[in-house]
């Protein structure tokens, strides 16, 4: 087997484009099989909600196997290699690699050489309004994860569609400032105001009291949908107050969530400092907790004291419960 993408259904069965053999496998409790055979090199898979499979090949086309068939049929793609919309067959794809399906969309999203492009299998899920906050793997497609984030400071793409911020002397240009607005009310109702002519480019926004490295972070999810965790976490209580500050609540949440799981003695006192003051209620509550019961180590902290008045008297008061 030479394994390519991988894609999880719903009933937890792996997925595999199988590359060498022209084949697309199933994994499932230990066990391989063949679901579709005599393919031309596949290299891309992905599976919707109600576990029909999509796959692409050299044959410029993208396929689909239902759930309750072993015929596989031609979802889209003339056949030719090239880049032009329509429907079905209409559509000519130019080497279709990575495929992504999202079930708030109903979309399956694929990347070509110099192209994302999307093509709607399913009708779109209403159940994401009362869904948990996102595990920030929106996009469990690397590559695609990756095109989308080349629509941060790639000078090379030439858009009407281009913001450009300047954060502590240095530029960060957004190719489409249309998706910050959809997916932050901040800035739709800053570019509302300061909309600019197409013909030219807008100039520097400035945006105050942030860190570039944050500011660049928070740009990023907007436009990928996912945050490095691990590349960010010194700056997570930075990204956790512009994130309440451009209004973008999920980010937020799983901030708060991060910063709430990672309080400890070296950060307890700044944690609880930055939640009083910008009236983060659960991140707020765990620090206090924390501080109350490792206050005889705290308070020798020189920074205890930093705490103010009003937090020192209720951690007074929770220390004589």
């Amino acid at each position: 087997m030479n394994p390519d993408q991988l894609a999880v259904g719903p009933d937890g069965s792996v997925y595999v484009a199988d590359r060498s053999n022209g084949a697309i496998r199933k994994i499932k409790n230990h066990h391989v099989s063949t679901v579709c055979k005599n393919l031309n090199a596949p290299y891309g898979v992905a599976v919707d909600d109600d576990g029909n499979v999509y796959f692409s090949d050299r044959s410029h086309r993208i396929y689909k196997l239902a759930s309750s068939s072993i015929e596989k049929e031609i979802l889209c793609g003339s056949g030719k290699a090239a880049s032009t919309d329509g429907k079905g067959e209409l559509a000519s794809l130019n080497d279709p690699h990575h495929l992504f399906f999202d079930s708030k969309s109903g979309y399956l999203y694929f990347t070509e050489p110099k192209a994302v492009r999307r093509v709607r299998v399913a009708p779109p899920s209403f159940k994401a309004a009362n869904a948990a906050p996102p595990s920030f793997k929106a996009f469990n497609d690397a590559g695609l994860s990756h095109d989308l984030a080349l629509l941060i400071d790639n000078e090379e793409i030439v858009s009407a569609d281009k913001a450009v911020f300047l954060v502590q002397g240095k530029r960060v240009t957004v190719i489409a400032k249309s998706v910050l607005c959809i997916r932050s009310d901040y800035f739709n109702r800053m570019f509302s105001s300061n909309w600019k002519s197409s013909e030219t480019e807008s100039a520097p926004i400035a945006i105050e009291d942030a860190t570039y490295e944050s500011f660049y972070a928070i740009i990023s999810f907007l436009l990928t949908g996912s945050l490095d965790v691990q590349k960010y976490s010194s700056n997570m209580p930075d990204i956790l107050v512009l994130a309440d500050r451009f209004l973008i609540s999920t980010l937020r949440d799983f901030c708060m969530t991060h910063l709430a799981k990672t309080v400890s003695a070296a950060t307890a006192i700044d944690f609880l400092s930055l939640a009083d003051k910008y009236g983060f209620r659960d991140l707020r509550k765990e620090c206090l907790q924390f501080v109350v019961s490792h206050y005889k180590v705290l308070c020798q902290d020189e920074k205890f004291e930093s705490l103010g008045v009003k937090l020192l008297a209720e951690i007074i008061r929770l220390i004589g419960k």
